[in-house]
């Protein structure tokens, strides 16, 4: 969220290698609770740190586009999730940038709408696998979910927004 740290890490980038060839966004965190219950500093600080991020990075690459750009938004911003209005909008506002990327024919924009990870990541800990078990939503098991980057870097086509999931339960109701 620091912008200018942002710029120093993307020009040293740039300044070793000429170029910067794909963009990837994978920040976020999580402070689950329903609008009434949640303070106006915690929705900003979840929702910034996907928004401002993303914003920092491409304030960062100036008019220099990458090839390709991929954000790793999640199924809460395809679908929403109740406790998660912040990250959700976060999320889509990611996907609705990357889509305008795509428009424009610059840069294959990639969105990836992830369940929650089985194992690791910010959705592994707590009580929110507990919580996904009893929603009927299955969490992505690693192995299933690292080559997701991988195929969509080396395939074809222009990009779009993906949804990379098992079973969504209540998210389909």
């Amino acid at each position: 969220m620091d912008g200018a740290a942002v710029t120093a890490v993307v020009d040293d980038i740039r300044s070793r290698s000429g170029k910067i060839d794909v963009l990837l966004h994978a920040g976020g965190m999580l402070i689950d609770r329903t609008l009434p219950n949640k303070e106006p500093g915690q929705f900003n600080l979840v929702f910034d740190v996907k928004a401002d991020g993303w914003f920092h990075l491409l304030h960062a690459l100036g008019d220099r586009h990458p090839g390709t750009a991929i954000v790793f938004s999640s199924i809460a911003g395809r679908f929403g999730n109740g406790g998660q209005t912040d990250y959700s909008a976060a999320n889509d506002l990611l996907c609705k940038s990357v889509s305008r990327m795509r428009r424009d024919g610059v840069t294959r924009g990639i969105a990836v709408d992830w369940t929650a990870w089985s194992g690791i990541g910010m959705a592994s800990r707590g009580s929110i696998p507990k919580m996904m078990e009893v929603a009927g939503i299955d969490m992505l098991p690693p192995d299933h979910g690292v080559p997701v980057v991988r195929r969509e870097l080396t395939a074809g086509g222009d990009g779009g927004e993906i949804v990379v999931a098992g079973a969504l339960g209540i998210l389909l109701e």
